[in-house]
């Protein structure tokens, strides 16, 4: 089977998602290409070695590609015409977005060339947002091409983490079938018109091997790991409050932050007000076997942020073997069971996770069926061997021209949605 993966860049360095796919579909024998319509980023070769990507192909925008693409305005005129249409109908209140759209042309040009040259069997949109547009056409040039997209929460919240683009509804109400990876994203899916037969919940899965689990009794070594860009969503701040009232209950505890971003400074000054500057390491943008070896060391990891949905790093530090006191955010509930695989906390209350870190920073051994509970969680329902085999059963039965029924695919290990779809 040959599969398409369209994305905005690849790898990127605050996504770890497609990388993970990209792997899993490659062990599992799948002629695999992914299309980027961004250039390279400045730390491609490093990102591909740190994250084991040497063996994926990837096609990115060059100079060479943009200029093609900017023949292919003329050449192709069908095409063109339709992007923008698209484009003016669909985000023409939106002069920033829209600006975006055409930047983009000719990229998206160039992309549809290849997929059509190329004769791909699946043509997998990995984002809604910007991918649509190489989506939009594709449907058009590639009919008998299965038509897959994935729309997460970045797709979907308006207004919160700025992805949301109106023009990806159309596309997704045409898709073969358009996956989610979390059942709390299904309402606003279904209000967007995708048909519930055509809805996959597949919750995004870790490689269990790159994230071997410690002894359930390790109970680390007191610090308290934090990973995650530092933006206003993410709500570090509630971090740092936190660990500054768990200093005063655990002395000899440390904080380590694992990520960079804008709020870094503001969060430095208050980790000085608050007293806790020399127990707090931020050590910015870390390579992900850094995160490993952080994670295996902790005796906790915490992540308050106010909107995330089923990140990979909570799953990463459940596969490990690290208590996780996370927020209950959106979707959340279907990762962490508070009190089973780890604690779920309101958003903005840090006094309430800093009872729960203090808990499990003090009593490791009382904490180690949950440790294990966690780590067992994992590895049934967090697999991305497993998540791939599910994107896998349904494109080959869409190729066949039979797409299972909601019990079917439950049968074929993709999880019924709630309501009928799956």
């Amino acid at each position: 089977m040959k599969v398409a993966y369209v994305t905005m860049q690849f790898p990127a360095p605050t996504e770890t998602f497609a990388g993970g796919d990209a792997r899993a579909l490659r062990k599992a024998g799948v002629d695999l290409q992914v299309f980027a319509l961004r250039p390279r980023h400045r730390d491609h070769e490093r990102m591909v070695r740190e994250r084991g990507l040497e063996e994926v192909p990837v096609a990115a925008l060059t100079p060479a590609t943009a200029l093609r693409g900017v023949v292919l305005a003329f050449l192709r005129p069908a095409w063109t015409w339709a992007l923008l249409a698209w484009t003016f109908r669909w985000q023409g209140t939106r002069p920033r977005q829209a600006l975006r759209c055409l930047a983009l042309v000719p990229s998206v040009l160039a992309v549809t060339e290849r997929l059509v040259r190329g004769r791909f069997d699946v043509v997998h949109l990995f984002w809604g947002h910007y991918p649509a547009m190489v989506g939009l056409l594709a449907r058009r040039a590639l009919p008998d091409a299965v038509a897959s997209m994935f729309l997460g929460a970045y797709d979907l919240d308006e207004g919160r983490y700025g992805g949301w683009l109106p023009g990806s509804a159309p596309v997704a109400r045409r898709a073969d079938v358009v996956w989610t990876h979390a059942h709390a994203n299904v309402p606003r899916l279904r209000a967007l018109g995708v048909d519930a037969d055509r809805l996959r919940c597949v919750h995004r899965g870790v490689d269990l091997e790159a994230f071997a689990a410690r002894s359930p009794e390790d109970g680390g070594d007191g610090s308290i790991v934090a990973v995650g860009s530092l933006i206003e969503l993410k709500a570090m701040d509630d971090v740092v409050r936190a660990f500054a009232v768990v200093r005063r209950e655990v002395p000899e505890a440390r904080l380590h932050v694992l990520g960079d971003g804008a709020e870094r400074p503001r969060l430095e000054r208050l980790a000085e007000e608050l007293q806790v500057a020399e127990a707090t390491t931020f050590h910015g943008h870390v390579a992900p076997s850094e995160v490993v070896r952080r994670l295996r060391a902790a005796s906790a990891f915490v992540l308050l942020s106010r909107h995330d949905r089923l990140p990979n790093v909570v799953k990463e530090a459940m596969a490990i073997g690290v208590p996780c006191v996370v927020t209950a955010t959106q979707g959340m509930d279907e990762l962490v069971r508070d009190g089973e695989t780890g604690y779920l906390v309101p958003v903005g209350e840090p006094d309430v996770a800093a009872q729960r870190l203090i808990d499990v920073v003090t009593e490791p051994v009382r904490h180690a069926p949950m440790v294990a509970a966690a780590r067992a969680r994992i590895e049934r329902d967090f697999s991305v061997a497993a998540s791939m085999a599910a994107y896998l059963s349904t494109w080959r039965a869409l190729r066949r021209g039979t797409l299972p029924s909601a019990e079917a695919s439950a049968l074929e290990g993709a999880p019924a949605l709630p309501g009928g779809g799956s």
